[in-house]
């Protein structure tokens, strides 16, 4: 979806998945996993650092991107770099 340019397809598919999850009294984030909690401030580094008139946004999706699929220790490499 996302490298079909569905970004909106995709989050409300997302949202209605956490929805669900939620309902079932389970939680659904990140902190969960053996992953270190990212913060706004890390997305704006790595926005920066990345370059290319990337967003703290654009670095968001792209941190839950690697995250999602096994990348975290490239995120975490990447984010040393930055700061």
């Amino acid at each position: 979806m996302l490298l079909q340019r569905q970004e909106r397809d995709l989050k409300d598919k997302l949202r209605n998945a956490a929805s669900r999850w939620s309902q079932d009294c389970k939680s659904c984030g990140f902190e969960d996993m053996d992953n270190p909690v990212y913060s706004y401030d890390d997305a704006a580094a790595l926005a920066a650092f990345w370059g290319g008139g990337m967003t703290p946004y654009d670095a968001k999706m792209k941190i839950v991107l690697n995250v999602e699929g096994g990348g975290n220790h490239w995120v975490v490499s990447e984010l040393a770099k930055a700061r």
